[in-house]
């Protein structure tokens, strides 16, 4: 290779392009040769890789393969040609598709016939161009076929605008220029152009290369284009972009035409303008007859054989079989599909069989065997902008979030060790084959599952995933199923059959790497008489089995490992061991009121008032509105009803807006005015009656079925019987064991005087528990209460009954407790907490000395710094695990917090005598711990 100041020389095998084909750098090409012709240029070109030259050009623009081909555009006395890599010869039936990809221009020196000389030029980089009259011309292709294809946007009673419309189809030109444009290579090309000039940056170089290349511009301007250099090449571009937009502007406006239609009448009267409208239809139809006759698409005379008719019908089926090749399909999948076809050629198209043999066939060519949507083809993805992404859709969820950005993490280096190139512009007819389709990436999609209370975002948050991850959303409600063959597919003896709900979403998102969201999988029927649908979902779930994944209906395996399951659920515990084992659970709490404040200036209110049509700033309302409406108009771990009363606040400014009325501010005393009465006032501490003794009542803390946390009050009392316990309040099983518990352990306490004080005081205290018949009453009758957590609040309300010692009302407790004393943890105390804090009077809560971590896990959660907060946590649990080594507690930031924040003191308990302790500050003792009275 020489080196000339101007650039490089090269000696490249030739290939002379067919007339009026331009090949341009940046553009992959597939041409078809029969197979002797594709073998003479392998071996030319085979021979030229040997060549020190075209190595070095190879290294020059970083080319893998070094099978350099100068091609020649189809144009007499051509000076510039393009060279291009050879990316591969696939084999067909009957011809061989060779894959072509320009990398630059040269300027031709010398020719024979099988080589070439040429010189390549170092491309300068192009500044952006201005963009207006580039999108004007992405808006008239848009327009273009818009118009063209869509019929039922006219108006059937506006004839002047149907004639048009019919004017437009029967226009040669608009005719091609839609063959063309709305061909599947040519409209995502043009759509993804659209995106790149948008950008501020980029090589404009080439998307002028590719927009050229794609758009049916003159061969004249094309190869002016072609063989110009730097500003001149600039200057062209800009009359390509003029002359199209004026194709669409001008020469395919129809309102010339149309008047010219209409003035048939004018001019020579009505029947004279009929008579020559039949004459143009006469002459169209005519033309068109000779067209079609002259390409040899239609026989002399005669209407043509069924048999010409049915070949017609499966044209489409048998390009599909014979291109199976192409297609990332199981063998014995494609041998099903070619016997099938088989059949069906020799099936009358009358019969019913052919009928469902053909729409077998038909959604088999419709199943996106080999499309994978970009982020997998991605080598980088920007974690910033995907955690500014998530953030953006939704507020916390830090655990869910930072598993997303894990994945993303995970597969940037996967991606990383097994690069890919970028996406191409690829210009050519036919599918490229399998064989050099990117690999299908070996790192398998994790399945997750979301589950929490209703309204905490578990929906939206998969879509936001699939957003992120750049993938189709495709989502499956299984609540209720009861058929297995709903998940995978009915056979086809069946009549009616059709494929399962998930090869459908894949056929729906036309990807095989979509994000399936499976909804409410706890809700699932089972023990139906057609089959467990729960037992379907093993397959589906499992990483291990749903790479070959077979579907009743298709009859064939169905890689499904790409594909991102995202489950959700309520309630956890609902679903069977062997379904909840495959899955990666991510737990999302409910909302707390301080996030719900958030949520609402952050998200509610400005999407409440996008939807009522009103402006940005049209209503204000201050954190204390917001706090009364989340704390009195609701109760629910999500937002959803919170959702509807902004929304009703917002639909009642319109009215004002309308009424001329309208304020901005809402405050606390206007609530009333919008969204009525609240339905649910703050809850109070225990209070007295006017005749009540003032013991034998105790706070507890409850987790509600709807995921929030409130006060529970537990009463006692006391009346001459027998020693026994009556328990109302619909108490369910293992309340009413903890109820027996708490008898036994306070007898057992009595009976072995473990209660400090005088000898006298002991016995008067085993006479009055032995003597006293106890009613235990949680009011709220109609709500049916269980769990194991009110262990400790029975045992306490009970030991004040006996002592007749009043609990104070500003104490909370939750905690399991055992016949021994020994108080075990328990959960939601999150929630738990926020319903202390909202009784309004409590002021110290006690909780399980082993639950600490939990208000550990619950203040870094509401860490902002994430780097912060990981560190912390890590700190945390290592002085926890120490201290419970030791059997000490500790009062640190995380109870700080919880003091600042929900104005509450957390006192720890690990056995009863610390409840008797922290309860009564020691005017109540335990002689000699309980530790000593066991047996």
């Amino acid at each position: 290779m020489s080196s000339k100041s101007s650039g490089w020389q090269v000696e490249l095998p030739v290939h002379q392009l067919e007339r009026n084909v331009i090949f341009l750098p940046g553009i992959t090409y597939r041409v078809v040769f029969d197979k002797q012709k594709a073998l003479d240029l392998a071996s030319r070109w085979s021979a030229a890789e040997r060549s020190e030259s075209v190595a070095a050009i190879a290294s020059r623009f970083g080319l893998s393969s070094k099978r350099l081909a100068a091609c020649v555009p189809g144009y007499p006395d051509s000076d510039t040609c393009t060279v291009c890599v050879v990316n591969g010869f696939y084999e067909m039936s009957e011809t061989t598709v060779v894959s072509f990809k320009g990398v630059t221009r040269g300027r031709i020196v010398r020719s024979d016939e099988e080589t070439i000389t040429v010189e390549i030029e170092e491309e300068t980089r192009v500044q952006r161009p201005d963009t207006e009259d580039i999108m004007r011309l992405f808006d008239n292709i848009d327009e273009f076929l818009t118009t063209y294809k869509d019929e039922s946007t006219l108006d059937p009673d506006d004839k002047e605008e149907r004639m048009r419309h019919i004017l437009l189809r029967l226009t040669p030109l608009a005719t091609l220029l839609n063959t063309q444009l709305s061909a599947s290579d040519v409209s995502a090309g043009l759509k993804r152009l659209r995106q790149a000039y948008g950008r501020k940056s980029g090589d404009f170089a080439h998307y002028n290369d590719v927009l050229v290349a794609l758009f049916p511009f003159p061969i004249e301007l094309k190869m002016a284009y072609l063989r110009s250099k730097g500003a001149e090449r600039t200057e062209v571009f800009s009359k390509c972009v003029a002359f199209a937009n004026k194709v669409f502007e001008e020469h395919l406006n129809t309102s010339y035409l149309l008047e010219i239609w209409s003035s048939l009448d004018h001019r020579s009267g009505k029947s004279q303008g009929d008579l020559s409208r039949s004459q143009f239809i006469s002459n169209h139809l005519r033309n068109l007859r000779r067209l079609v006759e002259d390409m040899g698409l239609t026989r002399a005379t005669g209407r043509g054989s069924r048999a010409a008719d049915d070949n017609d019908e499966n044209k489409g089926i048998q390009d599909f079989v014979d291109s199976l090749d192409q297609y990332m399909i199981n063998e014995d999948g494609k041998r099903l599909i070619v016997k099938d076809f088989q059949r069906l050629k020799q099936m009358q198209s009358s019969s019913s069989d052919y009928q469902v043999l053909r729409a077998y066939l038909e959604i088999i060519m419709d199943l996106p065997w080999q499309r994978l949507d970009s982020f997998v083809e991605s080598v980088d993805v920007d974690l910033l902008r995907a955690r500014e992404q998530l953030d953006a859709d939704h507020y916390g969820m830090e655990s869910a979030k930072e598993r997303i950005l894990e994945y993303l993490a995970v597969l940037n280096l996967h991606n990383r060790k097994q690069p890919r190139p970028e996406p191409e512009f690829v210009y050519g007819s036919g599918n490229e084959p399998a064989a050099t389709q990117r690999p299908a990436p070996t790192l398998k999609a994790p399945i997750l599952l979301l589950t929490g209370p209703p309204g905490v975002g578990k929906t939206s948050l998969a879509r936001s995933i699939a957003s992120t991850l750049g993938r189709r959303f495709q989502r499956i409600s299984v609540g209720g199923l009861n058929d297995f063959a709903d998940l995978k597919g009915h056979r086809r003896t069946y009549v009616g059959a059709i494929p399962g709900l998930i090869v459908q979403a894949l056929r729906r998102s036309q990807s095989m790497n979509p994000v399936i969201l499976l909804d409410e999988v706890d809700k699932i029927g089972s023990n139906s008489r057609k089959g467990d649908p729960e037992a379907a979902l093993l397959e589906i779930l499992d990483p291990e089995q749903n790479t070959n994944f077979h579907d009743h209906y298709i009859g064939f395996p169905i890689d499904l490992s790409q594909v991102l399951f995202v489950c959700t659920s309520n309630d956890l515990w609902q679903l069977s061991d062997p379904l909840r084992d495959r899955m990666e659970v991510i737990e999302l709490a409910g909302y707390n009121y301080m996030e719900k404040v958030e949520i609402c200036k952050k998200y509610i209110i400005p999407r409440q008032l996008e939807r009522a049509g009103l402006p940005s700033d049209a209503v204000a309302m201050d954190d204390e509105t917001l706090l009364k409406m989340a704390t009195n108009y609701t109760s629910e771990p999500g937002i959803r009803n919170l959702e509807r009363l902004i929304a009703a606040i917002c639909r009642g400014k319109a009215v004002e807006s309308q009424m001329g009325e309208a304020t901005k501010t809402v405050t606390v005393h206007d609530l009333a005015k919008y969204i009525g009465s609240p339905s649910h006032l703050r809850a109070t501490a225990a209070g007295e009656t006017k005749f009540q003794k003032g013991y034998g009542v105790v706070n507890g803390l409850s987790y509600n079925s709807d995921g929030s946390g409130s006060l529970l009050r537990f009463e006692m009392i006391g009346l001459p019987g027998s020693q026994k316990m009556n328990c109302t309040g619909r108490l369910g099983e293992v309340l009413l064991e903890s109820s027996q518990i708490a008898n036994t352990l306070v007898g057992y306490l009595l009976h072995n005087n473990l209660v400090a004080g005088t000898q006298e005081f002991r016995d008067e205290l085993l006479k009055r528990y032995e003597n006293t018949s106890v009613h235990l009453h949680v009011p709220e009758g109609a709500i049916s209460k269980d769990g194991p957590s009110a262990g400790i609040t029975m045992t306490l309300c009970l030991m004040s009954l006996v002592l007749r010692k009043k609990v104070p009302e500003t104490i909370a407790m939750t905690g399991e407790i055992t016949l021994t004393g020994k108080v075990l943890p328990i959960g939601g105390v999150r929630e738990k907490l926020l319903g202390a804090h909202l009784a309004g009077k409590v002021n110290k809560v006690l909780l399980p000395r082993q639950n600490r971590k939990d208000v550990i896990e619950d203040y870094i959660y509401n860490l902002r710094d994430r780097e912060l907060a990981k560190e912390l946590f890590a700190k945390f649990l290592d002085e926890e695990e120490q201290l419970l080594k030791e059997g000490r507690t500790h009062a640190g930031e995380p109870e700080k917090w919880v003091n600042q924040t929900l104005e509450l003191e957390i006192v720890y308990v690990d056995d009863f005598s610390d409840v008797l302790a922290s309860v009564w500050e020691g005017e109540v003792l335990l002689t000699g711990g309980i530790r000593e009275a066991r047996i």
